[in-house]
Parts: structure tokens; C-alpha cells; sequence
């Protein structure tokens, strides 16, 4: 694992649709908004989202950001650390978008010490019907205590035809 500040330690953070969702939301790609949207299919009620796991160093500091924007409901982020064994969680709300202008949110904790840690970065929104939804894009999560600018992660295949990273 690459340890250097502002090296992004979430995969396909540039395609959200491959990211693990939980049952009754789905994600498709808006290219006028040029974000990810997040919906219920069936979800009512609480939070549902998509989220990604990673093994972080015990004891560090780490910033989780992301681009987010209302739909019809708050887009929010969410991270969470735990210890190895310990029973992971759905992360509390962190941060939440402010109108239906895309903004970059960040919010930074520290891990407890141990001997392996593992992080949660949750994506979620707070439907009351089918059909609500909101907007995500790039998220990032890195040591420090400070948000850097996104890049992909470097185990995000490169795209030589095109010049740019694939999508």
C-alpha cells in the first residue's frame, strides 16, 4: 500500500457505478450534470447508499472528500474507521451538499491504534419515495488532514488510446 499524501486509496472513484450499492438503489451517470445519481428504486425510508471498504494504516488521519449535489434529496458522505474484527458499520453523515450547485464536501478523522484498520466510505442519500435521488462525483480518500485535488487512484487502468483515464 502507497502511503504518500494525496494519493487517492478508493478504486474507480471516476465510475461510481462500479462501486458496491446497497439493494433497492441504483446508479447511472448523468452526463449533464457530470455526476453520478444515486436513486431509490424502492427505499422509503433511512439512509441507502454505495459505499467502498479499505485497508488503512491503525492510527492515521485521513480526509474523505467528494463532489456532491442535491437531487431531490441531500447527497450526503459518510466515513467510518474501525479496527480489524470489529463489526463495520453504516458511517454517520459527515458532510451534506447545500443546493442543487455541485460543491466539494470533506470531512477528516483519525483511526485508532492497532495492528490493521479498515475504512468505509458511504455515498448515501435519505429517500422518502421511490424515484428520489441525489448527485456524487470523484470521491477521494487519502492521509492528512487536508483535502487535495482528485486524481485517480493508480490502480485505475489507463486509457492509452484516448490520452485520459478511463471512465
Amino acid at each position: 500500500m502507497d502511503y504518500t499524501k494525496g494519493r487517492n486509496l478508493l478504486n474507480n472513484g471516476n465510475n461510481l457505478g462500479l462501486w458496491a450499492r446497497e439493494s433497492g438503489v441504483s446508479v447511472s451517470y448523468d452526463a449533464e450534470k457530470d455526476m453520478y445519481k444515486l436513486e431509490s428504486i424502492s427505499k422509503t425510508s433511512s439512509r441507502w447508499g454505495m459505499y467502498q471498504d479499505v485497508v488503512v494504516i491503525p492510527g492515521c488521519t485521513l480526509t474523505l472528500s467528494a463532489d456532491v449535489c442535491d437531487g431531490n434529496k441531500h447527497a450526503s458522505i459518510g466515513l467510518d474507521i474501525k479496527l480489524d474484527g470489529a463489526s463495520m458499520g453504516w458511517p454517520a453523515t459527515r458532510a451534506s451538499s447545500e443546493g442543487n450547485t455541485k460543491s466539494r464536501k470533506s470531512y477528516t478523522m483519525t483511526s485508532a491504534d492497532g495492528e490493521s484498520a479498515k475504512a468505509r466510505v458511504y455515498l448515501h442519500f435519505s429517500p422518502t419515495a421511490a424515484g428520489d435521488y441525489a448527485y456524487f462525483s470523484l470521491p477521494k480518500l487519502e492521509y492528512g488532514s487536508e483535502a487535495t485535488e482528485w486524481r485517480p487512484a493508480p490502480e485505475d487502468a489507463v486509457d492509452i488510446n484516448s490520452g485520459g483515464w478511463n471512465s
